[in-house]
């Protein structure tokens, strides 16, 4: 008999140990998964953030328009296609950048 509780022992904490070590399993599986989770979020944030940033960057591109050379001669370009352009005399068909610029500045007589 003696030997027999001594086996059924054995067994019992056999068992217990490997409900430990499956609880264990399932607790690193559980950090793991958050650790996953929160370098989730922090990507997201970074990539919102540096979104936000480009969307500024380019607003204040919008706003520096005509101090950039290559815009404004595309602006001096298109001059000609403005609606008072033909019937302006200071709008030639290739304006010099002067005379660009004082027709834009300048309102129409």
């Amino acid at each position: 008999m003696c030997y027999l509780l001594q086996e059924e022992e054995k067994k019992k904490k056999k068992k217990k140990k490997r409900r430990r070590r499956e609880e264990e399993k399932k607790k690193k599986k559980r950090r793991r998964r958050k650790e996953e989770e929160e370098k989730k979020k922090k990507r997201r944030r970074r990539r919102r953030k540096e979104e936000e940033e480009k969307k500024k960057k380019k607003r204040r591109r919008r706003k520096q328009s005509f101090k950039s050379p290559s815009l404004f001669r595309k602006c001096v370009q298109n001059l000609s296609f403005h609606p008072g352009a033909a019937s302006c005399d200071r709008a030639p068909t290739k304006p010099e950048p002067e005379q660009a610029l004082g027709h834009i500045s300048r309102p129409r007589t």
